[in-house]
C-alpha cells in the first residue's frame, strides 16, 4: 500500500495511487473520474505526470460525505 500523507498537510501533492487510496477507490476509477471532469481536480504537471492537491482531495471527500449524510437524512426523516 502506498503511504498517504497526513490529512493535516494540505500543501502536498498526491500521486494517483495515494489519491485513490485516500478516497478508497481504484486507480482506474480515479482515472475515469478525471476523464469525465469529476472532482477532485487534478494538477497536470506533464502529459504523463498527474498529481492531486491533498487539500482539494480532502475537501471533495468531506463534501461527498456531507451530501451522502444529507441524502440519508431526507430518506429517513
Amino acid at each position: 500500500m502506498t503511504e498517504v500523507p497526513s490529512t493535516t498537510d494540505h500543501s502536498c501533492l498526491l500521486t494517483p495511487d495515494q489519491t485513490a487510496d485516500r478516497l478508497g477507490i481504484s486507480r482506474s476509477t480515479l482515472r475515469r473520474m478525471r476523464l469525465r471532469g469529476d472532482r477532485p481536480k487534478p494538477v497536470i504537471i506533464t502529459a504523463r505526470t498527474i498529481r492531486y492537491e491533498a487539500a482539494e482531495v480532502d475537501l471533495w471527500l468531506e463534501g461527498r460525505s456531507a451530501s451522502k449524510a444529507a441524502g440519508q437524512a431526507l430518506r429517513h426523516g
